[in-house]
């Protein structure tokens, strides 16, 4: 394809929709916060419907409350809402790490068996007469059959799949991505030898590495509870204990910080205090949308999103 220089146009700022991941500690309100987000088109892998109204996508007439059951349910739900007509804004996954059982079953149903450790696809057992039978060739039972980190390599094509899916709703449909996810704490080496901790997106370790590459924010979120000194000040320093002060806020870690796998692509503070929510069931719908707004202020395509809706 020729290029023709004259006819550039520069890209619009906040004209594409964001991918965002969110991780973190149990009960923080992950969910909240993305049910906050414009017209959420629900895609949940774990039971979240307590207390949010969700526009669920494998639900049913006989089960409201159904979740995803195969990999291919969810590609099946993510392609129809590339393909039908429809106002959902927010495409939201909840949550990735529950979903990635999902992901080794449909890599063993392409892989069903190794030979002298490598894979054979389906297609390729089929044609070898016996190979039930056959001490040559290995029937794999779990992801970790395939032998150390294969497993894991193979999987990171059925992730892409799904993120290349995911993608697609923003390109076609100007639909933001939420994929939310728990955490995990590992111990890690900096350059010098000496190891630290680090909170990381639960998932094997190359597939958390492309879900990171693929997103363009990843918070990290946390309770932060403030500390005061107990009793006077000794002169010869201030060794006093410390006790809690008040009740502990939600945060957003929001810049890159070795304790976090953090990343952001766009300008905010390094935390985001997160509003408390309003007691009562009537506010569960105002106490999502004001966790969402807490950060959506510095994306600009929520900001355009926002503006367009208020002169419509």
């Amino acid at each position: 394809m020729a290029i023709d220089l004259s006819t550039l146009r520069k890209t619009p700022v906040g004209g594409f929709p964001p991918f965002i991941t969110i991780y973190g500690i149990d009960g923080i309100g992950k969910t909240a916060i993305a049910m906050g987000a414009p017209s959420p088109a629900y895609l949940p892998t774990e039971q979240r419907f307590g207390h949010y109204e969700a526009a669920n996508l494998f639900g049913t007439a006989d089960d409201p409350y159904k979740i995803c059951g195969s990999f291919s349910e969810m590609m099946e739900a993510i392609n129809a809402l590339a393909t039908q007509d429809h106002g959902f804004k927010t495409a939201v996954l909840d949550t990735v790490d529950h979903f990635e059982p999902h992901v080794s079953d449909q890599v063993i149903q392409y892989y069903p068996y190794k030979h002298k450790g490598d894979p054979l696809t389906l297609a390729e057992a089929s044609r070898i007469p016996n190979i039930e039978n056959n001490q040559a060739y290995v029937k794999i039972e779990d992801i970790g059959g395939y032998g150390f980190g294969k497993g894991g390599e193979l999987s990171l094509t059925a992730w892409d799949a799904i993120y290349d899916a995911l993608d697609n709703l923003r390109k076609q449909k100007g639909m933001a991505v939420i994929v939310l996810a728990h955490y995990h704490t590992k111990s890690e080496d900096e350059a010098d030898g000496e190891a630290f901790q680090q909170n990381q997106i639960n998932l094997a370790k190359k597939s958390a590495a492309l879900l990171r590459q693929r997103s363009d924010i990843v918070f990290f979120a946390k309770l932060q509870q403030s500390t005061a000194k107990i009793g006077d000040k000794s002169s010869f320093g201030d060794n006093r204990a410390t006790k809690a002060v008040g009740d502990a806020k939600r945060v957003l870690v929001c810049q890159p910080d070795k304790a976090y796998t953090v990343k952001n692509s766009y300008k905010m503070p390094n935390e985001i205090v997160l509003p408390e929510f309003i007691e009562g069931v009537e506010n569960t719908h105002a106490n999502c949308v004001n966790s969402f707004n807490s950060f959506a202020q510095y994306i600009p395509f929520f900001n355009n999103y926002t503006q367009e809706n208020a002169n419509a």
